[in-house]
């Protein structure tokens, strides 16, 4: 559930610069609550996503790839199977390990108890520019050397000013993890881009494989001859357990495995403008650690 912070809630406001032409927007001027925000995106574990993106908003409910299947598959196993219910519901509500960072921010994602001491991870007021596809850079001569080489802004251009408010804040997730033209496909086209995959029908036949030297873990599996294609497995609860523990793992920890190439939607970019943060500068200054933090969110 999205939760807004003991604060009295209020709307986050950014500006759009459009093509009118291509109805298509070249650039977000945003203030330091709203990349806040979008940051936070980056630790959310993998369980969380699934179950958020499953809720209405403004936008569809979707799903989140296999993890979805996973993080239902976990819900609907008979808690017999578990060592103890703590442990399913630590799966189902996998803690953030950015939560005492996170319970501030002008509407919170994670349903978090409330801290009294953080507003954000960034220093207030900061400007930044955001493009379509959520490169956040902050607003200064570079950046304005940047968006001259990059844009075509002229009178054609439109300045379309928008609140943000919490229902939009789950569209933004849901948005990230699908669209490569974010901004546009919010704001503009109101339409979320799920790419849709069929099972083709084909002769089945039965394959075993073992892990690497070492522990192993055996999977049995069903496989579609033509074209080859794994139609389900079976397993043990040391492979299973390998499986479901992925709910845990928040986004920006898959994106630091990946160097921030992981290739999902957006998502990539946000990494690399949280790369590109000046710590020193951009940062709260009593948390002058979070960038490395957010950079690489442990398993909590």
């Amino acid at each position: 559930m999205i939760m807004a912070s003991s604060a009295k809630p209020k709307h986050i406001s950014i500006t759009l610069v459009v093509d009118k032409d291509k109805n298509k927007v070249l650039y977000a001027e945003a203030e330091s609550d709203f990349v806040d925000i979008l940051l936070s995106f980056l630790s959310l574990p993998l369980g969380t996503v699934s179950e958020l993106i499953s809720k209405d908003s403004t936008a569809q409910p979707c799903r989140f790839n296999c993890i979805t299947s996973l993080y239902q598959s976990s819900k609907n196993l008979d808690p017999k199977y578990f060592y103890s219910n703590e442990y399913k519901g630590k799966l189902l509500n996998p803690t953030n390990p950015m939560e005492a960072y996170s319970e501030k921010l002008v509407y919170n994602l994670d349903d978090t108890p409330i801290s009294q001491g953080f507003h954000g991870y960034l220093h207030k007021p900061t400007s930044f520019i955001v493009s379509d596809d959520l490169l956040a850079l902050v607003s200064d001569l570079d950046t304005t050397w940047w968006m001259l080489q990059n844009f075509r802004i002229d009178f054609d251009s439109e300045r379309l000013t928008v609140n943000v408010t919490q229902n939009e804040v789950l569209d933004l997730l849901k948005f990230s993890l699908w669209s490569e033209t974010l901004l546009t496909d919010l704001f503009l086209r109101k339409k979320l881009p799920i790419p849709n995959s069929q099972i083709p029908e084909s002769e089945l036949e039965v394959n075993e494989i073992k892990g690497k030297e070492g522990r192993k873990m055996n999977l049995r599996l069903m496989v579609l001859k033509s074209p080859r294609k794994v139609l389900f497995g079976e397993a043990g609860e040391d492979f299973t357990d390998q499986l479901l523990s992925f709910l845990t793992i928040p986004l920006g920890a898959l994106e630091h495995l990946s160097q921030g190439k992981f290739g999902l939607g957006c998502i990539d970019n946000l990494y690399k403008s949280l790369r590109r943060l000046d710590p020193t500068r951009d940062f709260s200054s009593e948390f002058y650690d979070l960038k490395n933090k957010l950079l690489n969110p442990h398993v909590a």
